[in-house]
């Protein structure tokens, strides 16, 4: 690959930037990235921040540069309170606190310092359903409906219901 460079300055107009190619070429080498083969739990509980055990490799022979450094993104917040441990030269796991999420599935990045990110993984929020109030109502609509359950995002408008093919107006969590 080659590596090109754009600078805009603010205010210019956009194809009026610069342009510089990097001498050489850019050569991805995807064994120098480090390869996550487990995440422990592979399903969080809902809303509620739990350690996870995060198990990776580099390919042997590949430079493992400061892994004391590593970090690890859960759906693209920071994984807290981390510690990494070596298993061997090139496996480890890594543990560390993942935030409360709403139902979904979120990825896990591991990033190595001068190495670079992995491919994700997934974890796994599940969503609830445990009933709802009243159990009958007009076609017409106009009635609350409370829903019970687990998994739903905190801010009203992250959550989607619909009874049928009708969408319901969320407004409270």
């Amino acid at each position: 690959f080659q590596v090109v460079v754009r600078v805009w300055t603010p205010g210019a107009v956009l194809d009026s930037g610069v342009v510089s190619t990097a001498p050489g070429t850019f050569q991805y080498n995807p064994s120098a990235a480090p390869t996550i083969s487990s995440v422990t739990p592979s399903a969080l509980q809902p809303n509620a921040s739990a350690p996870l055990t995060v198990t990776w490799a580099m390919a042997a022979g590949a430079e493992v540069p400061n892994a004391t450094a590593v970090a690890v993104t859960v759906g693209g917040a920071p994984c807290t309170d981390g510690a990494n441990n070596a298993a061997s030269d090139t496996k480890f796991t890594y543990v560390c606190t993942a935030a409360g999420f709403p139902a979904g599935d979120f990825p896990v990045v591991l990033t190595v310092p001068a190495a670079g990110a992995s491919a994700p993984a997934t974890v796994s929020v599940p969503l609830t359903l445990e009933g709802a109030e009243p159990a009958a109502g007009s076609t017409a609509g106009g009635q609350a409906l409370m829903i019970r359950g687990s998994g739903f995002a905190a801010a009203p408008e992250e959550n989607i219901v619909a009874v049928g093919a009708a969408a319901c107006d969320v407004v409270e969590v």
